[in-house]
């Protein structure tokens, strides 16, 4: 997937979320994805929040914050191959 596709295709599974976090969590993102070290952090940060929200009780709000986590983690492993 060539850099811009990633993008287009991260952004609309972001705005999937249907959040406004995921707007917060998806400008985060587009700045991490083009710094490699940065992308190995995030997602680092990200599998950490969800192994965390995992084990809390499945609330609409965790489910909801998972679903963002899982969206920009898959944003960013997708981009990490096009780069």
């Amino acid at each position: 997937m060539a850099g811009n596709e990633a993008l287009r295709f991260g952004a609309v599974v972001l705005a999937c979320a249907g959040n406004a976090t995921a707007n917060v969590l998806q400008r985060k993102a587009s700045l991490d994805s083009h710094h490699p070290l940065a992308r190995r952090v995030k997602l680092a940060d990200l599998a950490d929040n969800l192994r965390n929200n995992r084990r809390l009780e499945s609330t609409s709000g965790v489910r909801a914050r998972i679903s963002r986590y899982e969206a920009a983690q898959h944003f960013l492993e997708v981009w990490s191959r096009a780069v």
